[in-house]
C-alpha cells in the first residue's frame, strides 16, 4: 500500500468516565486483583515495592512459580485492552500496589 502527501491519520479519542484507583492491594496470599471488565480500555499497575509483584492474567491462583508478570519494585505495568481477570501476589509483606483501571 503506497501512502501520498494527502493521506491523513484520522485518530478518535473518547473521554474516560469511571476511573478507578485501588490505592492499596497489598496482600501476600493469592488474591483477586481486578475482576473480568468488558469495559475496561487498560489497566495500570504499579509496584511501590518493597517486594516483587506476581501477577497471572485469567483465572487461577498467582504464586512465585505461576504467573504472567513479575513486577519488580518501583516497576510500572500498562496492560491496555486486557479486560480479563487479573490475581496477585506478594513476595513480602508490607509491600503497596497502586492498580488504576480505565
Amino acid at each position: 500500500m503506497a501512502y501520498t502527501n494527502d493521506d491523513r491519520l484520522q485518530v478518535a479519542s473518547q473521554a474516560v468516565d469511571g476511573v478507578l484507583l485501588v490505592a492499596n492491594f497489598n496482600s501476600t496470599t493469592s488474591t483477586q486483583v481486578r475482576a473480568a471488565n468488558p469495559e475496561r480500555t487498560c489497566l495500570i499497575v504499579f509496584n511501590e515495592g518493597p517486594g516483587t509483584l506476581y501477577l497471572l492474567y485469567g483465572p487461577g491462583i498467582a504464586s512465585s512459580s505461576n504467573y504472567s508478570v513479575a513486577l519488580l519494585p518501583k516497576s510500572l505495568l500498562e496492560l491496555p485492552f486486557y479486560q480479563g481477570e487479573v490475581t496477585g501476589i506478594f513476595s513480602v509483606s508490607g509491600s503497596i500496589a497502586k492498580i488504576t483501571e480505565l
